[in-house]
């Protein structure tokens, strides 16, 4: 399946070589991340301590690529030529999910992009989906400034298929237009509603005040060494008479209440906190509504988790051109790949940082990663 996806990577702006195909020069690579490498001398050198299990695969017929040659071509390939793979690997494992179980959620943060001279930060949006095991990434996009976001949130839902999904989206993305987009593309959103939108928050809270929900749900009580949690949710319909603005709103059906109680288990005191949200969504009901916006915050730690502490996705900072987005993108496809192979045994519980690696030292592991999903792990 992957070698399938890395020959979408054919880009128009690399020449290869006639000693290297674009296919060796991905595959070697992701092997060598997969095994930790994180800079062009170590993919090339780890390249080379693993080229015998590297031609179980492919030809290597002229050795492995120096570490320029990595550097030349990851800055050539355009980061849109590596989306594909990242996004079919995705949806090769969501398709041993329920439809109903298909949540993505988008969230913005900040990339270190680094390059010879030094770092700076990149506005970044990713695609995630916490309702399968620690996540999966679906894509990201990179963004010029912080308030492009509003502007880069339609171009990254296009490369997505997000028919049948439920979006969840922070209240930087809450825009009519963006409802619209998902409505159109017959999928569902749920848009946190904040003080950024300050009439149809009033109105919004006025109606949950003064109308009785049409489905609620209390969760489990939580608690760890410092605090417990409480977490209740509320579903109102969208009444029009009560609701003016909702025609602004493409599909909008229903307000989604969210309440977070929060004591301290010493002081013993208590934080309410109320968060309000927008769906066209009808099908669900609170407690699966609770349980995607948890997801959401679930994302920013998941995704952020395994990239930066996991998989050391700052490590190198010494990329020019588009080689930084495009190992990133790399890493995103390595947390993916862990997550079609079947563990089992003393492996099945190992951090993903060790599966990586077994991934790299098993033959029969690697060809289900290259020539199919198994099931989840």
């Amino acid at each position: 399946m992957l070698l399938q996806c890395f020959e979408q990577a054919q880009d128009s702006s690399v020449e290869c070589t006639q000693k290297y195909s674009i296919k060796e020069i991905l595959f070697s690579t992701i092997v060598a991340v997969l095994d930790g490498a994180r800079s062009w001398d170590e993919v090339s050198f780890n390249a080379e301590l693993y080229l015998d299990f590297l031609r179980k695969f492919l030809p290597f017929e002229n050795g492995i690529p120096s570490q320029d040659t990595y550097n030349r071509v990851f800055q050539l390939i355009k980061q849109e030529s590596i989306e594909p793979a990242l996004k079919d690997c995705a949806q090769a494992i969501l398709k041993t999910l329920e439809p109903e179980a298909e949540t993505l959620n988008i969230d913005g943060t900040q990339m270190l992009e680094g390059t010879q001279t030094g770092g700076v930060t990149v506005p970044q949006l990713s695609a995630w989906c916490s309702d399968y095991g620690d996540g999966i990434s679906f894509g990201q996009l990179n963004v010029s400034s912080k308030s492009n976001e509003i502007t880069a949130i339609p171009q990254l839902l296009k490369l997505l298929d997000i028919k049948g999904a439920l979006l969840t989206i922070s209240a930087m993305g809450t825009q009519p237009d963006i409802a619209q987009q998902i409505h159109e593309s017959s999928a569902s959103y749920l848009l946190s509603l904040k003080a950024n939108h300050p009439t149809l928050f009033e109105t919004v809270k006025d109606l949950c005040s003064n109308y009785s929900p049409i489905s609620q749900h209390e969760s489990d009580v939580e608690t760890n060494c410092d605090y417990t949690y409480a977490l209740s949710c509320e579903v109102f319909k969208v009444l029009e008479r009560e609701v003016p603005m909702a025609q602004l709103w493409a599909g909008l059906q229903r307000i989604v209440k969210v309440k977070v109680v929060t004591t301290h288990n010493v002081s013993k005191k208590v934080v309410e906190d109320i968060r309000y949200y927008l769906t066209n969504d009808t099908k669900r009901n609170a407690e699966q509504y609770l349980q995607a916006t948890r997801n959401h915050l679930r994302s920013e730690n998941d995704c952020h988790w395994q990239l930066d502490v996991i998989l050391n996705e700052g490590a190198s900072r010494k990329y020019a051109g588009n080689a930084a987005k495009n190992v990133k993108q790399l890493l995103r496809l390595c947390t993916n790949i862990v997550k079609t192979i079947n563990f089992t045994g003393p492996f099945r519980n190992a951090s993903m940082r060790n599966k990586c690696r077994l991934i790299v030292h098993r033959q029969e592991l690697m060809s289900q990663v290259l020539y199919g999903v198994s099931g989840a792990n």
